[in-house]
């Protein structure tokens, strides 16, 4: 393999992956996540705004996709859908694997799962944000529905909305603070995921292996997640919400957030070497185009 870095190749690659995805008929599940945002975040959320007839954080219900336990999971898992044939093998992708370098494809892969993770983020930032555009207020401090309801109506504590954003992260850190570290820690994640596919298709050149381990990992890190078992930190989806990093009254309460990040970039590093490695050994012209 050779060892130039063809900028252009590369973004040809990205480009032309990205435009598969975009196009693939699978992008009709965004509105699934539209559907649980709207469900099991923002109507709880506005629902308590209106008894309490006080405006919400237009960044709250963006910090509770980024931090609720139904979200934590839902996100990723639809994104798992959305990348379930990653990479793909079909239409005009053996001809731009033959007229570029395996770097150069490996690397333009990567820049295509940047631009669809920003993509994906971005549109779910959206929705978030523009459906409650006319409802709340823009400022770098909590709403009262979010710090004062629990208190106010204490037998509606443990409602739904109530639950979305939770007293370790909302007495912890600012919006900001929690819509930006959220944002990372979810970019993070959701990166590693098809990186993990990638590294297990051109290692062990097996594309079902890398799906069912990304499933797996993500099966059992949701369960110690919601369970709260301390072994949750071993898994990825356990670094995404930002309240799991607090307690309620101390700071320093679990794992840092700069040790979430550091566990990402060490894994990240680890899968591109192994990607690096496992690609010398591909052979792009005995790959069979997959439909």
């Amino acid at each position: 393999m050779g060892h130039n870095i063809h900028i252009r190749k590369i973004l040809i690659t990205a480009k032309s992956e990205y435009l598969k995805w975009i196009c693939n008929e699978r992008m009709v599940l965004l509105l699934v996540a539209f559907v649980f945002i709207n469900n099991i975040i923002i109507t709880p959320l506005l629902e308590h705004s209106k008894v309490m007839e006080s405006p919400i954080n237009i960044l709250e219900p963006y910090i509770a996709v980024l931090n609720s336990n139904t979200m934590i999971i839902t996100v990723p898992v639809i994104f798992l859908a959305l990348f379930s044939d990653f990479p793909m093998m079909k239409g005009n992708t053996l001809f731009i694997l033959i007229r570029t370098s395996k770097l150069d494809w490996l690397l333009g892969q990567l820049l295509f799962v940047f631009y669809a993770v920003a993509s994906y983020i971005g549109i779910l930032f959206g929705f978030s944000v523009l459906t409650v555009l006319n409802e709340g207020f823009w400022a770098n401090g909590w709403s009262l529905v979010v710090t004062k309801y629990a208190e106010l109506y204490p037998d509606q504590a443990y409602s739904m909305g109530c639950l979305l954003i939770k007293w370790n992260l909302h007495h912890q850190v600012s919006p900001w603070y929690a819509a930006a570290a959220g944002t990372v820690m979810m970019f993070l994640y959701l990166m590693l995921v098809p990186l993990i596919m990638l590294f297990f298709y051109t290692f062990f050149h097996n594309k079902v292996t890398g799906l069912l381990t990304v499933g797996i990992i993500t099966a059992l890190g949701s369960v110690f997640y919601i369970a709260d078992m301390e072994a949750m930190w071993f898994f990825p989806i356990a670094h995404i919400a930002i309240q799991a990093h607090f307690t309620k009254y101390f700071a320093a309460g679990n794992i840092p957030a700069v040790f979430s990040f550091v566990y990402f970039v060490l894994l990240f590093l680890m899968l591109f070497i192994g990607s690096v490695f496992g690609i010398k050994r591909a052979d792009f012209e005995s790959i069979p185009e997959i439909d």
